[in-house]
């Protein structure tokens, strides 16, 4: 179970005549609260994920002891209190119908499925999508055309879309314990064939269709809750004080957007990163009470908020977890995806601003990229709109951004000198480097490796490592005859506060590249990522070292040198190694490169971590002789460059 946050908000009550206000009762927030033992990520690429998830789901909050419980009191018949997902998953751990089926839709949200909440007279459930997920909200789909202006009326479309198979009918009630559905509530559906209290996940499926069909229960209306909160804005309603939220998935919203300022965001290829430094994310508790504390902060209005630290101290996984939580607009520098220029930065923030704000713009105009004057007037404009909220901007790795061709007083990406009351822009950037940001006012955190805080935090990687592999662990650490609270402890240290180091050692254990066979001490695991990295270098160096001087060394250095992820045909062409053998060390060096699919479907690589690209740098004879073989390589392509070149050495 994750640690929460200690101050929960209230809910306001929900006015029964406002139906598309229910929308704002369905957070997909409430994942915290219920991790699910299956990955989305993995089921997603099979047939029928949707069914798998939606079980996976109805089975987690059937395990979570939750009781039926009667409408919560409220003084007017036209207002009724809803519960917040902690107070049904956590305490008192109860629920009415609403409260139930509103807590299911928001999970479905969050594991990428797609709900509709169904009320009717004197009830409410819900139907799960089995054939599209949250990604295809906005595209064709069986009957989203119905809910574009406003929650459905009518029952017979979902009878045909959930007797067709198109969606699941779920009776949320089945899930909550109940032993009072006596009398005249004896032969609803949702009253009978318990046991233990509770419904399979067949019988709530079957009672939920049954629902649709009872002459005393009439159909009031249904709510698409993708189209409520992206199409309608009607945003869900914050669990605790996050400031300047967004608490739907912002990558929907944007994936959307009209053109051209469609044409301008970035953001929709930092998806992927986004879920990948968030997949297995603990703690920094300490850092986000830091950053809220000064958003907060009445004497600090608006201004920079400059997170430091070492390369591998988890600050990309720090702002990807706030992208995913609060839905920020933000933007990423990868160098070695070649994200680090000015004007890509410009244009993806500014479009991000006009379609998060709703500003008043169609396109960017020619001049958005040529400073930071329209993003300062988008900002402006943007404050205005919000009635006080705070706007938060994040912008990672700001050392990773181009600084060629600025002048000596500008700042990196133009970052605005100054900001609008209400406006932050929290900025990560390394320690020890000139990242140019002359800013006022600015205020520095520190991810320090030797915090105590920070080295909690590694700890409960640790452990919840442990946990999700505990059938590969257990047996690994047995072997160097630990106990597993000392190789908790054992790891923390090596690791010296560094969440790179333990991403490849844990799993290098795991997969048994590190075992005692390797290392015969387990005291004797490198300490720190640089030795690791030198560590790992040298021993695929000596398994054959003609071998690998010859077609890994070439392959990775030419990895770490290109500056956008390129196919096996381009590093071929650089290095002259064969492709099978380019592929040999792709996946001998998997777990440093990244692998993703080109326009054309082909796969395309590059270095994982800056880290790793700084290591072989640094090492032996660094990235200059791959930068002149490319430079070579593209020379050559020009009709007689090169013997031009040579005549006039001659």
């Amino acid at each position: 179970m994750p640690e929460m946050t200690a101050h929960l908000l209230a809910w306001p009550q929900w006015s029964r005549k406002d139906d598309r206000g229910l929308a704002r009762f369905a957070t997909p927030l409430a994942s915290r609260w219920l991790p699910l033992p299956v990955s989305r990520f993995d089921l997603s690429k099979e047939v029928g994920w949707q069914l798998q998830i939606v079980k996976a789901i109805y089975d987690a909050l059937k395990e979570r002891g939750i009781r039926y419980a009667l409408e919560a009191y409220h003084p007017s018949q036209a207002m009724q209190t809803i519960r917040t997902p902690p107070e049904i998953l956590d305490s008192p751990r109860e629920g009415t119908c609403l409260d139930l089926s509103l807590l299911f839709c928001g999970l479905c949200l969050a594991y990428e499925l797609l709900p509709i909440l169904i009320v009717i007279d004197g009830h409410a459930l819900a139907a799960v999508s089995l054939t599209h997920g949250l990604r295809d909200w906005n595209g064709y789909r069986p009957g989203a055309e119905l809910f574009a202006d406003g929650p459905l009326v009518e029952a017979a479309p979902l009878r045909g879309w959930i007797d067709g198979g198109d969606f699941l009918a779920v009776e949320c009630t089945g899930f909550a314990q109940t032993t009072q559905l006596g009398g005249s509530s004896a032969e609803k559906p949702e009253a009978r064939h318990r046991t233990n209290g509770v419904l399979s996940f067949e019988q709530a499926t079957a009672a939920g269709r049954e629902q649709l069909d009872r002459p005393d229960r009439p159909f009031r209306f249904a709510l698409d809750l993708a189209v409520a909160h992206y199409g309608w804005r009607v945003e869900p309603h914050p669990l605790e004080p996050l400031p300047g939220a967004w608490v739907t998935n912002i990558f929907r919203l944007l994936e959307k957007a009209p053109a051209p300022l469609s044409s301008n965001l970035k953001v929709l290829d930092f998806e992927r990163l986004v879920e990948n430094r968030t997949r297995n994310f603990v703690g920094r508790d300490f850092i986000f009470r830091a950053i809220d504390g000064l958003i907060a902060d009445t004497e600090f209005e608006a201004g920079y908020i400059l997170i430091r630290g070492e390369p591998g101290i988890g600050k990309t996984a720090l702002m990807s977890q706030m992208v995913k939580t609060r839905g920020y607009v933000h933007h990423f520098n990868i160098a070695p995806e070649n994200i680090r220029s000015t004007r890509t930065f410009l244009e993806s923030v500014c479009a991000q601003l006009i379609i998060r704000y709703q500003l008043n713009h169609n396109a960017l105009p020619p001049e958005a990229a040529q400073d930071s004057a329209f993003l300062s007037q988008l900002l402006a404009e943007a404050a205005q709109k919000v009635d006080g909220k705070p706007i938060v901007v994040l912008v990672d790795a700001l050392d990773e951004a181009e600084d060629a061709g600025l002048t000596p007083t500008a700042n990196r990406l133009y970052l605005p000198q100054s900001l609008p009351k209400g406006v932050f822009f929290v900025v990560t950037s390394r320690e020890q480097l000139d990242y140019r940001l002359d800013v006022r006012p600015r205020e520095d955190l520190y991810l320090r490796d030797d915090d105590p805080q920070n080295l909690d935090d590694v700890r409960q990687y640790i452990r919840n490592f442990l946990n999700v592999h505990r059938d590969d662990m257990t047996g690994c650490i047995a072997t160097w005859n630990i106990s597993e609270a000392d190789f908790v402890e054992l790891l923390t240290a090596k690791s010296q506060g560094n969440f790179m180091y333990l991403v490849f050692v844990l799993e290098d254990i795991r997969t048994g590249r590190l075992s005692p066979e390797t290392v015969d001490n387990i005291r004797d695991l490198p300490k720190g990522l640089r030795e690791y990295y030198e560590r790992h270098w040298r021993t695929m160096r000596n398994r054959d070292q003609e071998r690998f001087e010859r077609i890994y060394e070439p392959v990775l250095r030419i990895l770490a040198t290109v500056r956008e992820p390129v196919t096996v045909s381009a590093v071929q062409e650089w290095t002259k190694v064969e492709p099978p053998r380019i592929r040999d060390v792709v996946r001998e060096w998997r777990q440093f490169l990244n692998e993703e699919p080109s326009p054309s479907g082909e796969p395309v690589y590059r270095v994982y971590h800056a880290s790793f690209q700084d290591f072989l740098a640094e090492e032996g004879m660094g990235l200059k002789p791959m930068h002149r073989r490319i430079a070579e390589t593209a020379l050559a392509k020009i009709p007689g460059f090169l013997t031009q070149n040579e005549e006039s050495r001659d």
